[in-house]
């Protein structure tokens, strides 16, 4: 539904008056037209001193009212419903508007909702009213985890005011099903890779509705049904694998059920489940497990051992076995050599009965595989593996050979899964020692390692971590804290071609090796040599695709050549929205090292460091290399925010690049970008670049090769020599995002400088395009994949008319 504001109305009362500004919101059934707003008030709704806004309705048949007609698809408001106002003036602040009226509804199916409320900025709506939302410089929504199956009380729908109406979408995708009698709760879950309800960050592009990741997330949803008949459950977007559904009277289980097929439900779709088993079906390919089990497996009540877990697991053939909380000490490593999908899950209560998979809580109820710091654990190299909600610590590595916990070498068009699980305290000293916790290899295999935490993980090599070496990975919404890789020699040697504090990357394939992380956290990881967290290191020929997306580098530290460092040349890595802060480096790169074609969007680098002056710099380069709408701050110790040593058809566009520093602060501190002779590094406008002491030796651009672009494409470059008055500051919502955002304190606001042209999206998508055919990259492929072309920093939209330099973009917000 779509909200037009028609008129300011009437002066109110003086009692009215006392109560802010009191907001009319008209919901309409039918698409907006060109009606007076005579015509737009309901029967009964008399023109007043609130302001009215014209409604008109989504066109889906689930993208609006509450109660739903089973048959026709129709929905329709209901008695009672209320909306929930959010706004921010200083503090985000909220109002409910009071409860519909069923003299409020007419025939036609519109609506008046009234909410008492001064909103100002950004504006936004959630229906209904009882949902936990929050403004947090976007709309963060709760998908709930217990539901009663009532399609009224289980959608939820936002819209974002965009200065004339509000357009309501649906949030969440919905599952209907039918349940036979006896039967009082019905849970629902899955072996996805993200969690099924929880917090959903909500953005607003183009009128429309996005659904980020969801955070502080589960993926179990209770829904409490009175009896037999259709019930709805509202679930966040996704591909859910072998989605499970079990029944229950009490704590008895009545039937269950298992998809085998991949179930993907979109915002605003129904997916029909049918009608669950009336027949008391049970699955009978499960093995329950304790520490101390002696039983069968044939339920909590018999559940079996480890020995016979770890039989099960070596044996040909599938498995699904679900672990009580405890620990299971793996004396000698165990060889997953048979084919097979071995699907484990742990997290469940210790003193779980009978056959229930309820009360799952990987967090409460640790379930550990500990490897007494004397062997590796798990060794695959057929099977099929997913591992869910397990604890792997305590391996230890000694051999000649990678990884020590947990090992994924199968080859073949294989999908590991590792999800929810903990890889702390493994320790890897072989001679081949990549990867401190885990090897992921085999070529055409794809691992997906999601939600889970490395820390404390120690390589006396590389990889403090893990090591990739072949086939595909997929990282989503990990941490990686504390690791290191304390290897300084290479063929006895020393080198700087040796580290990866958190991560090693390699291709020992062949085939083009993709690596991607999504949402992924690297803090406090350590390197003896090179790069704090992760190294793309070249082998041969071999190529490889590594792609971060939305991820945090903060703390950590190395000798040398940044938190991530790329040296292929038959490679490529991409980053946007990063944020790299507070890393310190000896020398070279202390970010960034990239000896590969690259490109940067939408990142933000603040605070990072180097203690020497050799190659110092955030960003160090010798390839093609493309930055895009990114900031870089630098300060103190700090010194070149940009050293360009190679590449021909390098660009940058609508950036900020400030130095505080000075050579009177630090020997370090030089000009924001340095170009080599012969290195052509090309500006297509609108960069804003900043020093504070400008001087022979730290000018803000040093070298005869910066150059700009033809002159019909209107170019810019702004240059500041004293940033007095001008202040950056930290804003601390990078805690829970997590990401920073860097604001402006003296600019733009009130205005842009004088003669500052602000860039259009058209702007930087020229230079993005220039690129990709000068490089072959297809930079600008991956980020319409990922939705981030016209995005900034948040994911939020950016004006379709004027952007603002930098990775944050203020031309929707009244202040910063």
């Amino acid at each position: 539904m779509s909200i037009q504001r028609i008129s300011p109305g009437k002066r109110m009362e003086d009692k009215i008056m006392k109560k802010n500004y009191l907001l009319t919101l008209l919901l309409a059934a039918l698409a907006a037209g060109s009606c007076s707003k005579n015509e737009m008030l309901p029967a009964g709704i008399e023109e007043t001193g609130y302001t009215l806004f014209k409604a008109s309705m989504g066109s889906g048949a689930l993208e609006s009212r509450t109660t739903l007609d089973a048959l026709s698809g129709k929905v329709s408001w209901a008695e009672g419903d209320a909306i929930k106002v959010l706004w921010k003036d200083g503090t985000p602040q909220n109002a409910v508007s009071e409860p519909l009226a069923a003299s409020s509804i007419a025939e036609d199916g519109s609506a008046v909702f009234r909410a008492e409320c001064e909103p100002v900025g950004n504006t936004y709506a959630v229906y209904p009213s009882t949902v936990d939302a929050e403004y947090v410089d976007y709309v963060k929504v709760v998908i709930p985890s217990v539901q009663d199956g009532d399609f009224a009380h289980c959608g939820i729908l936002a819209s974002k005011w965009d200065g004339s109406r509000f357009s309501f979408r649906q949030v969440c995708g919905f599952l209907q099903f039918s349940v036979p009698e006896g039967v009082d709760r019905v849970v629902w879950s899955a072996d996805n890779l993200s969690p099924i309800a929880g917090k959903a960050d909500v953005g607003f592009p183009d009128g429309e509705i996005t659904v980020a990741a969801v955070g502080d997330g589960v993926h179990e949803i209770t829904v409490n049904v009175s009896g037999a008949g259709t019930y709805y459950v509202a679930v966040a977007p996704g591909d859910y694998e072998s989605m499970y559904v079990a029944m229950f009277e009490g704590e008895t289980l009545k039937g269950e059920k298992r998809t085998f097929n991949k179930v993907s439900v979109a915002r605003g779709q129904m997916k029909k489940m049918g009608t669950l088993p009336a027949d008391g079906t049970f699955l009978s390919d499960k093995f329950f497990v304790k520490p101390a089990g002696t039983g069968d497996g044939s339920s909590w009540d018999n559940a079996a051992g480890l020995s016979d877990l770890l039989a099960k697991l070596s044996a040909e053939g599938n498995i699904n076995a679900y672990l009580a909380s405890g620990t299971y000490s793996v004396t000698e490593e165990v060889a997953l050599a048979n084919t097979g999908t071995k699907n484990v899950y742990g997290g469940y209560p210790a003193d779980a009965s009978g056959v229930s998979l309820i009360g799952r809580d990987v967090k409460a109820n640790e379930t550990v595989f500990d490897g007494g710091n004397n062997n590796r654990i798990f060794v695959v190299s057929k099977s099929e593996i997913n591992f869910d909600g397990l604890v792997f610590q305590n391996a230890k590595n000694t051999a000649n050979n990678i990884g020590s916990a947990l090992i994924l070498q199968s080859s073949g068009a294989l999908q590991h899964r590792v999800n929810n699980c903990v890889f702390r305290d493994n320790n890897n000293t072989g001679a081949a020692c990549t990867g401190g916790a885990m090897r992921i290899a085999g070529n055409l295999a794809t691992t997906t390692v999601s939600n889970c935490l490395f820390e404390n993980n120690v390589s006396a090599c590389d990889g403090g971590a893990l090591g990739v070496q072949s086939g595909n990975a997929i990282f989503r919404n990990n941490v990686f804290r504390n690791n290191k890789a304390n290897g300084t020699k290479l063929n006895g040697a020393e080198s700087s071609e040796v580290g990866g504090g958190a991560i090693k990357i390699t291709n020992a394939n062949s085939n083009l090796m993709t690596v991607s992380f999504d949402g992924d956290l690297f803090e406090g990881n350590t390197a003896a040599k090179s790069a704090s967290a992760v190294y793309c290191k070249a082998n041969s020929t071999y190529a490889y695709e590594v792609k971060f997306n939305n991820c945090v580098f903060i703390n950590n530290s190395a000798n040398s050549r940044g938190c991530v460092r790329s040296n292929s040349t038959v490679s490529k890595v991409f980053f946007n929205a990063c944020t790299f802060a507070a890393n310190k480096m000896v020398q070279y790169g202390n970010s960034l090292h990239l000896q590969t074609p690259a490109a940067i969007h939408n990142c933000v680098f603040y605070n990072n460091v180097n203690s020497s002056a050799t190659g110092a710099s955030v960003i160090y380069h010798d390839k093609d290399i493309l930055i895009t709408n990114s900031t870089i701050r630098l300060g103190g110790a700090s010194t070149t925010g940009i050293n360009h040593v190679g590449g021909v058809e390098s660009i940058i566009a609508n950036n900020i690049i400030w130095n505080n520093g000075s050579s009177s602060e630090s020997g370090n501190a030089k000009s924001s970008i340095v170009v080599a002779s012969g290195k052509t590094l090309t500006s297509y406008g609108h960069n804003i670049i900043g020093l504070n002491n400008a001087d022979a030796a730290t000018k803000p651009v040093s070298g005869s090769d910066f150059v700009t672009n033809s002159a019909e494409h209107s170019d810019h470059i702004y240059v500041f020599t004293n940033a007095e008055g001008n202040t950056w500051k930290l804003d601390p919502t990078w805690v829970s995002a997590p990401w920073y955002l860097l604001k402006w304190t003296a600019w733009p606001a009130p205005g842009k400088p004088e003669g500052f042209e602000l860039a259009t999206p058209a702007r930087v998508e020229a230079a993005i395009d220039a690129f990709d055919t000068a490089t072959g990259l297809a930079f600008k492929a991956w980020l319409n994949e990922i939705g981030a072309l016209n995005a900034d920093h948040r994911g939020t939209l950016r004006s379709s008319t004027a952007i603002w330099p930098g990775s944050y973009d203020n031309s929707a917000t009244s202040s910063l």
